[in-house]
C-alpha cells in the first residue's frame, strides 16, 4: 500500500513537470511603425536644454563674525542691515572659515575648533543654498544654510 502511494505521488510529480507550459510571446511591431536603425549621417534629436540657473542657489554680501561648534558647525555672518546669518556647512574648497585650535585653547565647548582670526571682520560674497535640515541634523532643524562658495570683497 505504501509503495503504491509513493508511486502515485511520483507519477503526479512527473506529469506536472513534463506538461508543456505556454511562454508569453513578444508582440510584433505595428505594421506602420518603422523599426529600422537610423541611417549613417543622420543627426540625433536635440536634447532638452539644461536648466541654466539653480533657483535655490542665492548670493549675499556678508561679514564673517565667528565660527562655533556645538550641536552643528555654525559659520556666523552679519549682513549690512545687521542681521545674523548662521550657516551649518562650508563647501568652498579655497576658504576655510574654521581652524583647528591649539591644545591649550581646546575645551569641551569648542571641541578643538574656532574661527580663522585672519578672516574675522572681512566681507565676502557668499553663494549659498537652503537644504533639507532633517537629513543633516537628525530631524533637529527643518532647513539649513550651506555655503557653496565664498569670494573675498575688496
Amino acid at each position: 500500500m505504501r509503495n503504491s502511494l509513493a508511486l502515485g505521488i511520483s507519477l503526479l510529480f512527473l506529469i506536472s513537470c513534463s506538461e508543456k507550459k505556454e511562454t508569453p510571446s513578444i508582440p510584433a511591431a505595428p505594421a506602420n511603425k518603422d523599426t529600422s536603425l537610423p541611417k549613417t549621417g543622420t543627426t540625433a534629436p536635440a536634447a532638452a536644454p539644461a536648466t541654466a540657473v539653480n533657483e535655490t542657489v542665492k548670493t549675499a554680501t556678508l561679514k564673517f563674525e565667528n565660527f562655533e561648534f556645538g550641536d552643528l558647525s555654525h559659520f556666523l555672518f552679519i549682513d549690512e542691515a545687521g542681521n545674523q546669518w548662521d550657516f551649518t556647512d562650508n563647501e568652498d574648497k579655497k576658504i576655510e572659515f574654521s581652524r583647528e585650535l591649539p591644545a591649550k585653547e581646546t575645551n569641551s565647548t569648542n571641541q578643538g575648533y574656532g574661527a580663522d582670526k585672519n578672516l574675522q571682520g572681512k566681507w565676502f560674497e557668499i553663494t549659498y543654498e537652503k537644504r533639507d535640515g532633517k537629513k543633516l541634523t537628525n530631524n533637529l532643524m527643518d532647513s539649513v544654510l550651506v555655503i557653496l562658495s565664498a569670494t573675498p570683497k575688496k
